[in-house]
């Protein structure tokens, strides 16, 4: 099953693993305490190498993903260290599943088309186990791809797809669009090459949608590759012009990146094949000739790459170049130790036909029915071929009974295209469905993404609308507060007011008595001192009016208007910006009618008749410009309190 190490490498494998038993469990502990196994590098050191490989010019740690690097290239090399190397992978990393994982990912990779049947199975095997006893579904869909893979290879078509189909529901599961992107690429490879070419196409059509949602996943070369194999679906359907234009242009882009090895020599082998098709055998030898320094490298493409040139030699009737490509076809068949396939043979028997060889055409072709029993396309040629051959002969009676064979083929050849479409209709129907369904999610998935952003914008516009209600009501409560404070203030300054004019109301009062009480007192002084004269003077004109300007005088020097003034200073400056010519007298009479005074009560107390009141009153509102309809008490009031 494996290659086998040196007994010096035995020897020094057996001494790694007894030293590696007893220090595990302290390092398996010491790892977490430092740095988790997975994905980081692995210390291995004072251990020597089993494999007696210079990792490096200095001691470095040990990774997972560099051994097997180390494994892949000395699968690469033939070495018999691989088994050195998967010995120490299993010993360091197995405690992982995802590194385990990874592992047998690599070495089917590795060993995939090495026609090595024992070790692929084996490999599978351990998948499968690693996949039945996990709950990661990555690690169920990365088996049932890798079982694809394998099935495709031995060219299990039907099992391929199967297993395919398989991996998509796990990939599906956790939406991994890079897997489910190759699983799309390789089944419809598996379609490609069981002629469903329309299928293949579709299927190519949702890789490339893949792409372009996972941009940064997939690199270029698997884009360029995609491509071709779309321009391959067009060759296969006889449409060589723009099978021929998308070859190119994958040409193009593999040409302008760093990998791009692997797609130009896909493009180059289907250009040359469509220059055969077009019987263009002048450019198919310029293409070989660019085609020729990749084989060495794409060595497990000889198979396509021997149909197309054999075409071309056997076009421009090179025949020992087409004998060439043959015989190195047929060397690798047997190096990989397989049977010579019917391709092998289908190109021998053309060969022969071009030589005039009937004889060893027609044993070819028998070596051939048996490999096309199940194929009815390839029996059906087999038999154009027997009556080519048979014709060259000159056997026509056995060349018309292979007509009828011929006929009876080519119905069968019918019936089984008519049910590859309508397989090749149900697997389209499949996929759309499929699409469909995938589509309907991705829009109930926008929608509730949609609605959840609705959501939570409409919650930060209640929020905010929230905030704007909560500093509304603060300055609400400011305001209403210093409205209150404001009304407050307007009351107390209001109940001053009305205290201070109540006060003024009795000082007015006062007032008004203590003048009334002073103009009443001269008065009665006057009528009493004039009665006493009349009484005992003889000249009473002469005495009366003596003691007239007595009184006045009198009344004159204890007159109450300087008090007044002392008292309401305001008021007489109110008067005085009004009319400033006013006279002491006019003064009285305005301090009386403020105070509230009647005429009769003023004409009394200043010893005047009513007629001169009424007088003075009109003079005193014609000084102070006032209208009919405006009192003059009123005003005077007014202004006092004021």
């Amino acid at each position: 099953m494996h290659n086998k190490c040196t007994q010096r490498q035995r020897l020094l494998l057996y001494l790694y693993r007894f030293i590696w038993r007893g220090l595990k469990p302290g390092l398996f502990i010491l790892s977490f305490l430092i740095q988790p196994l997975q994905g980081q590098a692995f210390e291995y050191k004072g251990i020597n190498d089993p494999c007696k490989i210079d990792l490096s010019e200095e001691e470095q740690p040990l990774s997972p993903e560099g051994l097997l690097k180390f494994m892949e290239q000395a699968e690469k090399a033939g070495s018999p260290e691989v088994h050195c190397y998967d010995s120490l992978y299993r010993s360091l990393f197995f405690s992982s599943d995802s590194l385990q994982c990874e592992y047998h990912k690599a070495r089917l990779r590795m060993v995939l088309y090495s026609g090595k049947t024992e070790v692929i199975e084996g490999i599978l095997d351990e998948y499968k186990s690693l996949a039945d006893n996990t709950n990661a579904v990555q690690i169920k869909g990365g088996y049932w791809l890798s079982r694809g893979n394998a099935y495709f290879a031995n060219g299990e078509k039907s099992l391929a797809e199967s297993a395919y189909r398989k991996a998509i529901v796990f990939f599906d599961q956790v939406e991994d669009q890079r897997r489910l992107y190759l699983v799309y690429s390789n089944l419809s490879m598996v379609y490609l090459y069981s002629k469903k070419y329309e299928a293949a196409y579709q299927y190519l059509l949702l890789s490339q949608q893949l792409a372009g949602k996972t941009e940064k996943l997939i690199s270029e070369q698997e884009k360029a590759v995609v491509l071709n194999n779309i321009g391959l679906t067009y060759l296969r359907r006889d449409m060589y012009q723009v099978a021929d234009s998308i070859f190119a242009e994958v040409r193009k882009k593999a040409s302008a990146i760093e990998d791009g090895a692997y797609p130009m020599v896909l493009s180059l082998i289907n250009q040359i094949e469509v220059a055969g098709y077009l019987e263009d055998w002048g450019r198919g030898e310029e293409l070989l000739e660019v085609l020729d320094p990749y084989m060495g490298e794409f060595n497990y493409l000889l198979p396509a790459y021997t149909e197309a040139a054999f075409k071309i030699y056997l076009g421009k009737r090179q025949y020992d170049r087409a004998k060439y490509v043959l015989d190195s076809l047929r060397r690798y068949e047997i190096n990989k130790g397989a049977s010579l396939s019917y391709d092998f043979y289908s190109m021998k028997i053309e060969y022969y036909l071009a030589l005039n060889q009937p004889d060893q055409a027609l044993t070819a072709i028998n070596l051939a029915e048996g490999l096309a029993r199940e194929d009815a396309q390839s029996r059906v040629a087999l038999s154009e071929s027997r009556v080519k051959a048979l014709l060259l002969k000159g056997e026509a009676v056995l060349a018309s009974v292979e007509m009828r064979e011929l006929e009876r083929r080519h119905k069968a050849f019918q019936q089984l295209s008519k049910k590859l479409r309508v397989e090749e209709m149900a697997a389209i129907y499949e996929l759309e469905t499929f699409k469909n369904q995938r589509d309907r999610a991705e829009r109930i998935a926008k929608v509730a993404e949609e609605r959840a952003s609705l959501l939570e914008r409409n919650r930060l516009y209640l929020g905010t609308a929230l905030l704007f209600a909560v500093v509304a009501l603060i300055i609400l409560g400011l305001l209403l507060h210093s409205h209150q404070r404001r009304v407050t203030e307007a009351r107390a300054k209001a109940e001053a007011a009305r205290k201070h004019s109540e006060q003024l109301d009795r000082q007015l009062k006062v007032q008004r008595q203590n003048a009334l009480q002073t103009g009443i007192g001269a008065a009665q002084l006057k009528n009493n001192a004039m009665e006493v004269i009349a009484r005992y003077e003889s000249n009473l004109p002469l005495l009366k009016r003596k003691l007239s300007i007595l009184i006045h005088d009198y009344t004159e020097k204890n007159d109450f208007v300087e008090l007044f003034l002392l008292s309401y200073p305001d008021f007489f400056r109110a008067l005085a910006d009004m009319a400033p010519d006013l006279t002491k007298t006019q003064l009285r009479y305005a301090i009386l009618i403020a105070l509230g005074a009647s005429t009769v009560e003023i004409a009394s107390t200043q010893g005047v008749s009513e007629k001169a009141v009424n007088m003075a009153r009109y003079r005193l509102k014609s000084k102070l410009e006032l209208d009919n309809d405006h009192g003059l008490d009123l005003y005077l009031r007014q202004l006092l309190l004021q």
